[in-house]
């Protein structure tokens, strides 16, 4: 019996799936046997079926898109205030020092200490809102010599501060030194003590100034280098390194301005590294949000 072709096509989907009844079957079997066409519709339905395509793909690629730039826009927000009230901060409690006249220091002269030794007890002005010491002693005569520098802050005065010899306006020396001298530096006033030849001077650190002649020497090279292989695969990596040496610098005008010479060079360092950290991570952002 022969079965016309448009038929047999009808009842391929239920062979495919073997729901045709064995008269059925072995009647679309002998079909397929001189059908190529046929045979060939069968394989068709037979082959599996195409995955669906995920329409809300691009929309959830979008969603993460503006996903990050919000978070990058509240990073950058967030690092461009934080570097405003930090470099207000830095300002404002930078340690401005004091000459001898300023500080409006002065011997009040020996008392017995709680100690149950003599101390030399000294007083200073109002403003005066710290002291800094220092002892030299000398190896030729054993003799002590204490260097004092007295300093506010470059805002508000803020309470003294007390650290068991400076408190409320005075300062006291346990046990009694041989010679006492005022200010850090060139300028000095001896105090207390037998006048000596000669002296030892207690200069402000300069390796704030040598940090950023390095820093300016290794932006100026790795800005080269960036500028001229902007084009290759090492661009990206010559951007981040040029961005480090030029935050310190801008660290460090933030906190410290133009000038380089510190008494606490260690502490200024960190506040500078703290400010440059901020800076980079905000250059970083910016020069991301870009591509």
């Amino acid at each position: 019996m022969t079965i016309p072709c448009a038929v047999v096509r009808d009842l391929l989907p239920l062979y495919a799936e073997e729901l045709t009844g064995e008269e059925t079957g072995a009647l679309v079997r002998e079909h397929l046997d001189g059908c190529e066409s046929c045979r060939a519709a069968l394989e068709a339905l037979r082959e599996p079926a195409a995955e669906p395509v995920d329409s809300a793909a691009p929309l959830k690629t979008l969603k993460k898109d503006l996903r990050r730039r919000r978070w990058r826009t509240a990073a950058v927000c967030a690092l461009i205030v934080f570097l405003m009230l930090f470099t207000l901060f830095a300002r404002a409690t930078a340690e401005i020092v004091l000459n001898a006249d300023e500080a409006g220091v002065r011997v009040e002269g020996i008392r017995k200490a709680e100690t149950g030794g003599d101390e030399l007890l000294l007083s200073f002005s109002d403003r005066v809102a710290g002291v800094r010491s220092e002892t030299v002693i000398d190896d030729e005569t054993g003799e002590t010599n204490l260097y004092l520098q007295a300093w506010r802050h470059a805002g508000k005065v803020p309470e003294k501060e007390n650290d068991g010899r400076f408190a409320a306006g005075s300062y006291a020396c346990s046990p009694v030194p041989d010679r006492v001298f005022y200010g850090f530096g060139e300028e000095q006033t001896q105090l207390w003590g037998d006048e000596m030849n000669g002296g030892i001077q207690i200069l402000p650190r300069l390796v704030l100034g040598y940090y950023v002649l390095l820093a300016a020497a290794l932006s100026l090279v790795l800005g080269l280098l960036w500028l001229l292989l902007r084009r290759r695969k090492a661009a990206p990596l010559l951007r981040q390194l040029f961005l480090a040496p030029l935050s310190y610098l801008v660290g460090h005008i933030l906190v410290m301005g133009t000038g380089t010479l510190s008494f606490r060079a260690g502490h200024d360092f960190l506040m500078i590294l703290a400010a440059a950290a901020a800076f980079y991570a905000l250059a970083t952002l910016l020069l991301q949000s870009r591509r």
